[in-house]
């Protein structure tokens, strides 16, 4: 593994409610991603798989630990990670180029200095000629799409991907996963994925992390055992397909104990 992309030790997380009621989700968690690797969070609802995120992004803060990016201790991660969640939640009003520069804006970059740069980034995503569209004339994979570039457009190392392919039918789900896993090795960011699809977990990861527990304070690991680059194909042999059957049947015993 190279170096360490992003770190807990031993971090602490629970959420309060008006009544003053506490409910841990994360007690004394460790964990370690290396620079480059792509990593799937697999877990029930609730499990803390989007607590992790939102603790990676700095939306929250630990109650106790530390977290690190890059090997180093950080409190102040906002806008440091690139983040795109289940719903593309692009803006209508804004063009497919307008909502890829946001994250520019933000930053309070012209993006006129940018511009080239930008549409040779539309063209390597797939979306060339269609920068002054809007989302409401874009396919569904089309839009996960530009949300992925404007994830991109940070400039961010470190992407976190929040089931974005969930609201995809069957065939263009298959199609998006390819695509990312070429995009991702092109790019060489380290992405951490969350999923409910074990297949789609064990077909782009090179590590899948289970939370089986709530609080959460150890990640089962499985180490995917499939080469790269990869295909389809690659998920129908059988080492895979029997592990894919042990991970559903540790979620059957998790839910009927």
């Amino acid at each position: 593994m190279n170096g360490e992309a992003v770190g807990f030790s031993k971090v602490s997380f629970a959420y309060g409610d008006k009544k003053g009621k506490r409910t841990e989700i994360l007690k004394d968690l460790d964990l370690s991603i290396g620079e480059g690797e792509f990593i799937s969070l697999v877990g029930v609802s609730g499990s803390g798989k989007s607590t992790i995120f939102r603790l990676i992004t700095g939306l929250e803060e630990p109650a106790s630990g530390e977290i690190r990016l890059h090997g180093n201790p950080c409190s102040n991660r906002l806008g440091m990670i690139g983040y795109m969640p289940q719903r593309d939640l692009l803006m209508p009003w804004r063009t497919v180029r307008d909502n890829a520069a946001l994250p520019m804006e933000l930053k309070k970059r012209k993006q006129h200095d940018n511009q080239p740069d930008l549409d040779n980034m539309l063209t390597a995503f797939g979306l060339a000629g269609y920068g002054n569209a809007y989302p409401g004339e874009l396919s569904g994979g089309m839009r996960q799409r530009v949300s992925f570039l404007r994830a991109t457009m940070t400039g961010a190392d470190i992407l976190l991907l929040d089931e974005p392919f969930s609201a995809l039918d069957a065939m263009t789900k298959l199609f998006m996963q390819e695509w990312l896993l070429e995009q991702w090795q092109l790019k060489k960011k380290t992405i951490l994925f969350i999923t409910h699809d074990i297949s789609e977990a064990l077909f782009l990861s090179d590590r899948v992390f289970i939370l089986k527990e709530t609080p959460a304070s150890r990640l089962e690991e499985i180490k995917v055992p499939l080469g790269r680059p990869r295909s389809h194909q690659d998920a129908g042999r059988p080492k895979i397909l029997q592990l894919k059957q042990a991970m559903i049947e540790g979620f059957r015993k998790q839910a009927m104990p």
